[in-house]
């Protein structure tokens, strides 16, 4: 063969392969239902940036000690979405949706577990913010929960250390909703009791005096495990006074350092399902993070809404991007 000839087949081929690329992006440019699946994993903070570029979306930190039932909580908000709505709100879609189903498998009796649990919280928030998106019927419109929490040694760590929370936590100062979880089981144990109520305090007063609490965040305190307190409420009548004080102690403290202070009774996942239904008081707290009605303090404790919708947003790609 001709060394004439050999160029002339590698021109051949080179311009046959630059023609079959031509025509495979033209194929991919004449389909708009082709495009790039998210990973689904629990995002890190630049990569939020893209959905609160494009909608209207509210960031939500949660912080509490270790065991109080933050994920859970987080966990049971996505699984009752996928059920029924919660007030006005449908599930939307999420671009996170691994990562929810990676922190609710253990709740589910696939996992094997006797009881619901969830896994431990990482130190730091870097790559675990969790993403909903909702949508009102009433208000026909759409709206982004960008939703994380710190660890229990996070909360440990800040507590009485406004250095440290100024250098490393300072992504507070973005949060919409700032939800502060005392664990119920801890409020229920008269020897516990005063000691995770103080604690709370401490952190909240760390929070403001590293500048760290913006003027429009609201405040949620929520008391969790709320099948525990009202268990052993009925045989300790004192309970129900100390968390009326509880409740006064914040509103003296720091109702004039905040736009916005709420507490709520919630019960992610009762252990006894005849005496609350899963998801006690979550409803109401969802709402606050979607609503945001500005400078008032009030206490709500709800039971959940019970309508009859069934989900359909069965399919992956639904489930992703939406309606």
């Amino acid at each position: 063969m001709s060394e004439e000839t050999s160029i002339h087949i590698e021109e051949t081929a080179e311009r046959d392969i630059v023609e079959q690329i031509d025509t495979q992006t033209e194929v991919l440019d004449a389909h708009d239902d082709i495009f790039e699946l998210p990973h689904g994993n629990a995002l890190e903070l630049d990569e939020t940036y893209e959905i609160t570029a494009a909608n209207k979306t509210n960031f939500i930190v949660l912080i509490g000690p270790a065991g109080c039932g933050k994920t859970t909580l987080v966990t049971t908000v996505y699984q009752m979405f996928q059920k029924n709505p919660m007030e006005d709100y449908y599930f939307a879609g999420s671009r996170t949706l691994l990562g929810f189903e990676q922190r609710a498998f253990l709740t589910r009796t696939t996992s094997g577990h006797a009881f619901p649990d969830t896994p431990k919280t990482r130190r730091g928030i870097s790559d675990s913010i969790l993403h909903l998106k909702l949508y009102s019927v009433i208000r026909d419109s759409f709206k982004e929960l960008l939703i994380t929490d710190f660890s229990g040694e996070d909360y440990k760590a800040i507590i009485a250390n406004v250095n440290l929370a100024k250098e490393e936590f300072g992504v507070i100062k973005r949060a919409d909703n700032l939800v502060l979880l005392i664990d119920g089981e801890l409020v229920s144990n008269k020897k516990r009791r005063n000691g995770a109520v103080q604690e709370t305090l401490e952190l909240l007063k760390t929070i403001i005096d590293a500048g760290l609490f913006s003027n429009r965040t609201c405040l949620d305190i929520v008391i969790s495990k709320y099948d525990i307190v009202k268990e052993r409420s009925i045989e300790d009548s004192a309970i129900k006074d100390f968390l009326s004080n509880v409740q006064q102690k914040f509103i003296n403290k720091f109702g004039n350092e905040v736009m916005k202070l709420n507490f709520y009774y919630v019960s992610a996942m009762p252990k006894d399902k005849n005496q609350l239904n899963i998801g006690y008081g979550l409803d109401k707290l969802i709402n606050s993070w979607v609503e945001r009605k500005m400078g008032s303090v009030g206490v709500i404790q709800s039971n959940l809404l019970k309508q009859d919708f069934k989900s359909e947003f069965n399919l992956f790609k639904i489930r992703t991007y939406g309606v």
